[in-house]
Order: structure tokens, then C-alpha cells, then sequence
């Protein structure tokens, strides 16, 4: 079954994954910000789920922590199961 999610959630959940794996990394916003040459403030707004971001960046950030498109896609498919089996 497909599950449809909406742009806003969606940016909050890729905050949400970009955020869990820096933090699993023990990386600073600061120094990933600068691997990725983008400021921390924007790397902020990203993981706090206030703003997209540009997918070169995406991609960067990705690159950075060593996931993977579908490392994404995997847990976004687990959060839109779980929040549509408790609806």
C-alpha cells in the first residue's frame, strides 16, 4: 500500500533523518555545515524541518554522513506505516 505524505511532513522527516545521523556520527552542525558548504544556521532550519534545501545540498549532506537515497526512502516508508496505522 502506497502512503501519501504531505510537503511539510515530509521536510520535518528528512530534518528528522538528517539530524539522527549526524548526531549517530557525533558531528557537529558546524562541521557539517562547513563539509557541506552551507551555513550552520541553514543546516538548522533543514533539521528542524523549517525549510527545504536544494538537492546538490541534499546531496552533499547525504554524502557527508555516508546514507543513502534509500536509507531515506526506508524510513520515511516506516513513518508513514506507523502514523497511518495509528489513524
Amino acid at each position: 500500500m502506497t502512503h501519501k505524505i504531505n510537503n511539510v511532513h515530509f521536510i520535518k522527516l528528512l530534518g528528522q533523518f538528517i539530524k539522527f545521523h549526524r548526531l549517530r556520527k557525533n558531528v557537529s552542525q558546524d562541521e557539517l555545515a562547513f563539509k557541506c558548504s552551507i551555513t550552520q544556521s541553514s543546516l538548522s532550519n533543514i533539521e528542524r524541518g523549517a525549510t527545504s534545501t536544494k538537492i546538490h545540498n541534499l546531496v552533499n549532506i547525504f554524502n557527508t554522513l555516508e546514507i543513502s537515497i534509500k536509507d531515506f526512502v526506508t524510513f520515511l516508508d516506516k513513518q508513514t506505516h506507523e502514523n497511518s496505522s495509528i489513524k
